[in-house]
């Protein structure tokens, strides 16, 4: 891969001599540069354009100066001008979408740069790379993909390119259920492309590197399906990508020692106040310190308040950015006898390393409840209430059914945005429902579904909240005000999307709701727990999955089996009869009210969790 200007970069000679005093101060910037004085460089390289404001060279190099300075706006204000100087400049081109993204310019902005530039060098297949990144960062997925595909036709072996039209899709969502399937018939095809690379050979080790960093198998989730023998094919690449990346590791070892405390290591990009933390995190905090020692890896920067607790609590906390080898070297070294992932397939790092074998025993929880489809990774923890009669054979990994939930979630710490729960106030003859999970969750069926909803009962006012903005979410609202188009419905009366909110907002959101309309194949989790906590009927139709069988699993836990639909038809007539019947709506309310601490902090989840890593043992292979 040939690589853009860097902001690192040298500072780069004159090409025609200027001005002797500009010359000189050019100099001392070049000077000052190299010894990693930016400040000072930016002033001398300032000075220099000063004397030749059509200096080009000397504008570039200040660019560099200030943005290794820190100066990020008056860099991209200094590339500027070096562009408008010499605007067929290609270097100078790069160097400006480089500095752009550096400094968080907004994504059209990048974009227009970067499509500059392939203008400017047409045949060259990073240029149409790093626009197709351009595209997707500014949530121009079908542009993304049409880019991509300019790459592989300049190169049918660049495998970044395969790599990122393999992961992501040509929309936010999939707008109908042929667009479902041709994403399924498209990834198959494009990992058999993956597969016949040579992912071994060390010419491809620097694209096998980035292609890691880029996207995870995230979207394969979505589609309704175990995809069981799909998640195999893809670890198996996973892994030939690692061995080539981190390269041969030594044997770990595959016993565990009696007679000491069990050394457990927990790792997530998400070891602060997110999902999968509140999910698993307080179980592991409630092991005995006496017979474990927990050790916390993330890979990533943010902190809260959330993460600087698990660093005063946990025996040892590892987190920053580093490369991968690194990060396996630091967890093995932590000589752990079970190595427990949050979840795999959200983040790329994480993801990445549980294709390698780092502890004698390694488990993942259902943060992203599919397979992994890794050889290494021995157990997938899941919940018994959750897990479908025939839940083993979803997984490449042994299955361990938790009591329950099969998770330990405190009740939320925050209130409700009161002003904005006030404005969502139900207005008379009307009754108010949402659905509250991200647009990926709302396959084109469950959509249809809602919408004819609405058409069978005027009074109902439907909320969205997908997790969307920009682009994308115009072009969720368009799939939502068609549908209603087509059952002759207003859209801007009867529905109301959300931008992204806040986690204030969202409970304020679910508070406002008589009721709440779970989705379908992939049902609501956090979001559902949260919603309990505000008393809110959900009704759900469990799916044939774990991942759409959340919500049923807390409504038996609340014996509130009456939320549980059968098939569509019925989720319909129970729907409408909530909406119909303000009594039994406040009915089931109150259940909640009464109940709902069954969902939080349970400690059989803790005590079973606790048994099973204080007895599990390797079994023999890789």
């Amino acid at each position: 891969m040939n690589s853009p200007i860097a902001p690192s970069d040298p500072p780069k000679p004159p090409a025609h001599p200027p001005a002797a005093a500009a010359q000189q101060r050019f100099a001392l910037g070049a000077n000052a540069f190299q010894h990693q004085q930016y400040a000072a460089a930016a002033e001398h390289f300032a000075a220099a354009v000063t004397g030749n404001p059509e200096w080009k060279d000397a504008w570039l190099n200040l660019a560099r100066a200030r943005l290794r300075a820190g100066a990020g706006a008056a860099a991209l204000a200094a590339v500027d001008q070096a562009c408008a100087l010499a605007p067929a400049d290609a270097a100078a081109c790069s160097l400006q979408a480089v500095i752009a993204e550096s400094v968080g310019a907004d994504p059209a902005r990048v974009v227009a740069i970067r499509e500059r530039h392939v203008g400017l060098l047409p045949k060259n297949v990073e240029a149409h790379f790093l626009l197709a990144m351009a595209y997707w960062q500014a949530a121009r997925l079908g542009d993304m993909h049409r880019s991509l595909q300019h790459c592989l036709e300049l190169d049918p072996d660049y495998l970044v390119a395969h790599w990122s039209r393999l992961q992501t899709e040509s929309s936010q969502h999939f707008l109908d259920q042929p667009a479902r399937e041709q994403f399924l018939l498209d990834w198959r095809q494009g990992l058999t492309a993956i597969e016949a690379l040579p992912l071994e050979s060390p010419a491809l080790r620097a694209q096998c590197t980035a292609a890691l960093q880029l996207h995870t198998n995230f979207a394969l989730a979505y589609l309704g399906r175990p995809l069981v023998a799909e998640q195999a094919r893809y670890g198996a690449v996973i892994t030939r990508m690692i061995g080539n990346v981190v390269g041969p590791l030594a044997a770990t070892r595959r016993s565990i020692p009696a007679g000491r405390k069990r050394r457990i290591g927990v790792i997530s990009r998400f070891l602060f106040r997110h999902s999968v933390s509140k999910l698993f995190m307080p179980a592991l905090l409630d092991l005995d310190r006496e017979q474990f020692e927990l050790i916390g890896f993330c890979p990533g920067h943010y902190q809260d308040d959330w993460s600087a607790h698990y660093r005063s609590t946990l025996a040892a906390y590892h987190s920053g950015v580093v490369p991968m080898a690194e990060w396996a070297s630091r967890i093995r070294a932590a000589d752990l006898d079970v190595l427990l992932y949050l979840d795999i397939g959200m983040a790329g790092m994480v993801s990445n390393l549980g294709a390698l074998r780092l502890a004698p025993v390694q488990a993942v929880f259902w943060g992203h409840p599919i397979s992994t489809g890794f050889a290494t990774m021995d157990w997938f923890i899941s919940s018994a209430l959750m897990e479908p009669a025939d839940g083993d054979q979803h997984y490449t990994e042994k299955l361990l059914r938790l009591p329950n939930l099969g998770c330990v979630f405190d009740p939320p710490d925050f209130d409700a945005d009161a002003d904005l729960r006030r404005r969502l106030a139900t207005e008379p003859g009307q009754v108010r429902a949402a659905c509250l999970q991200s647009a990926k969750k709302l396959s084109p069926q469950n959509l249809r579904l809602l919408v004819d909803l609405l058409a069978l009962e005027p009074s109902l006012r439907l909320s969205f909240v997908p997790a969307l903005s920009g682009l994308a979410l115009t072009e969720f609202k368009h799939s939502l005000a068609t549908l209603c188009s087509e059952r002759g419905l207003r859209f801007d009366d009867r529905v109301q999307v959300h931008d992204f909110v806040s986690q204030t907002q969202f409970a304020a959101i679910a508070a406002s709701q008589d009721f709440i309309l779970d989705s379908l194949d992939w049902s609501g989790g956090v979001t559902a727990l949260e919603a309990f906590w505000h008393d809110r009927p959900i009704l759900t139709l469990p799916g044939p999955l774990m991942r759409g069988r959340h919500t049923a699993a807390m409504l038996r836990r609340l014996h509130l089996h009456e939320l549980i639909a059968s098939d569509q038809a019925d989720y319909l007539q129970r729907a409408r009869a909530l909406i119909a019947d303000g009594a039994w709506r406040r009915h089931l309310s109150e259940r909640i009210g009464s109940n709902k601490h069954r969902l939080y902090h349970d400690p059989e989840v803790s005590a079973a969790l606790a048994e099973w890593l204080g007895s599990v043992q390797p079994e023999s292979g890789d």
